[in-house]
């Protein structure tokens, strides 16, 4: 890092120091992360999370929200930047001495030991007193639906039952803020839903929670703010509804057949179709490829796979621009296999923005399209859960 580089991170980190702690538990300014001279994994990234709230990560894989999640939770140095937690300033993202806590994606824990020493050991290590040990470990053991295998070894758990436990061990020491790192990724409906409400009681006592997550869907349900990663940069953050009302888009995808797909016919078929005129149809495919996310129409074609994108005031009906869609395809000599529609939503906004779509990570995700994808349209208290 270059003097003026150090000099500029150290104005930035007296600067955002001295600002209330009670409108911001988190501040980063002009974090920059390299892997290598080549590979920038967060480029200037300036992140403001509040008090009290909770805020999603989003991106895609690669997009830096998992190095920006360790960074924030001082586990990791940045290069560049100055943060603050609570109003203190950290000496350039180095271990905060704070009550903070960072819950890793992957559980690293004694396959040997039993679920309930596991807990006990974590809250020996964490000095929590032995008056409090047990009714500390209690308490999660019963949020986190774990009672009946709390006395069997951890080589003898599910994934999911695994994953709880892993989460149970990262909130034994009661963190504020708490870093989570795809926390529901390896859990059914039930554990995924645990854990939103668990952290909705934790955000309702004061608590701060920072998630980073591939689900859309509970991000835009659960998270008060939204933080949207591309290529190590953030695009924008925004509470949920802000970013779909601004960006979100009716989007359809479809599987078709894959005899002779030519993706220019395609592209103008269904141009034309949401369009309203053929002889427009060309010039709007051309204003489309030539300004991604800038357009209300957006025609992606990928394959056997076709995905729409339109925006307007009052937002397009979904079932509506799926019969343009599939009417268009089938003029263009193409058969819908299967189709998924939706109003605008935080995918569509996230599409829309980047250009790139989001995987789903797990089974318990919408289907990607074209796998499986269906027709449809004082002290205060530890976390606690109801």
């Amino acid at each position: 890092m270059s003097t003026s580089d150090k000099a500029e991170g150290a104005r930035a980190g007296r600067a955002i120091e001295a600002r209330s702690a009670a409108d911001a538990a988190i501040e980063a300014r002009g974090v920059v992360k390299r892997y290598a001279p080549a590979v920038i994994a967060l480029d200037r990234v300036d992140v403001d999370i509040r008090a009290g709230t909770i805020t999603a990560l989003v991106g895609a894989n690669g997009s830096g929200k998992s190095t920006l999640l360790r960074i924030l939770a001082g586990s990791l140095r940045a290069d560049e930047g100055a943060i603050a937690i609570g109003g203190r300033a950290l000496d350039n993202g180095g271990a905060s001495r704070l009550r903070t806590g960072l819950i890793a994606q992957s559980p690293e824990l004694d396959p040997e030991m039993g679920a309930r020493a596991t807990l006990e050991l974590f809250a020996t290590l964490h000095g929590i007193a032995r008056a409090h040990r047990d009714a500390r470990s209690g308490d999660l053991v019963s949020w986190l639906a774990l009672s009946r295998v709390v006395d069997r070894p951890v080589a003898s758990l599910s994934g999911g039952e695994r994953q709880r436990l892993h989460l149970a061990v990262g909130l034994v020491p009661d963190p504020d803020p708490v870093f989570m790192d795809e926390p529901t990724g390896a859990l059914d409906v039930d554990g995924r839903d645990r854990v939103w409400r668990m952290l909705a009681r934790a955000r309702d006592d004061g608590r701060t929670a920072i998630v980073a997550t591939h689900d859309l869907d509970e991000a835009s349900r659960c998270a008060d703010s939204i933080v949207l990663l591309h290529a190590g940069r953030v695009v924008v953050q925004a509470p949920p509804k802000e970013i779909i009302a601004a960006h979100g888009a009716t989007m359809v995808d479809a599987e078709v057949d894959t005899r002779g797909i030519d993706a220019t016919a395609i592209r103008t078929a269904i141009t034309a179709a949401c369009c309203g005129g053929s002889e427009d149809a060309a010039a709007q495919v051309e204003m489309a490829a030539a300004r991604p996310g800038s357009r209300d129409l957006r025609v992606e074609v990928d394959g056997s796979h076709v995905r729409v994108l339109l925006r307007g005031a009052p937002p397009p009906d979904p079932a509506a621009l799926r019969d343009r869609v599939v009417g268009a395809l089938e003029k263009a000599g193409h058969r819908t296999l299967a189709w998924r529609s939706n109003p605008p939503d935080l995918r569509s906004a996230y599409f829309s923005l980047t250009g790139a779509a989001i995987t789903p990570t797990s089974a318990d995700e919408p289907a990607a399209p074209g796998r499986g994808m269906r027709n449809r349209t004082a002290r205060r208290p530890a976390m606690p859960v109801e």
